[in-house]
């Protein structure tokens, strides 16, 4: 563990797998595209650099490893997130995004 981050944080838990079986599969999608988890990890941490995490972020990407990458950047830094179904409408997204202003 980093001396930086506390025990059982999303980025200590990440940093810690990706320690041990960094060259493992972690995900593959239907069109056969794969991640080890070290290569999750390298792709969240390029995704969270970009991230303030004081701004609410609202995403809507199908089910995917663009998705999980998203999902797993934003709570690396620590952001609010809302991630939002693709198969909502205007209805439902806006009154999801209107809950987290």
């Amino acid at each position: 563990m980093r001396a930086t981050e506390q025990p059982w944080t999303f980025a200590s838990l990440l940093h810690r797998r990706a320690d041990a079986t960094g060259g493992e599969l972690m995900l593959e999608d239907m069109a056969g595209r794969q991640l080890s988890f070290g290569e999750y990890a390298d792709a969240v941490l390029r995704s969270a650099a970009t991230i303030d995490p004081r701004v609410p972020v609202a995403w809507q990407l199908p089910t995917s490893i663009d998705a999980a990458v998203m999902a797993g950047a934003l709570a690396y830094r620590g952001a609010t997130q809302v991630p939002l179904l693709p198969v909502w409408r205007q209805k439902e997204v806006a009154f999801a995004v209107d809950q987290v202003g």
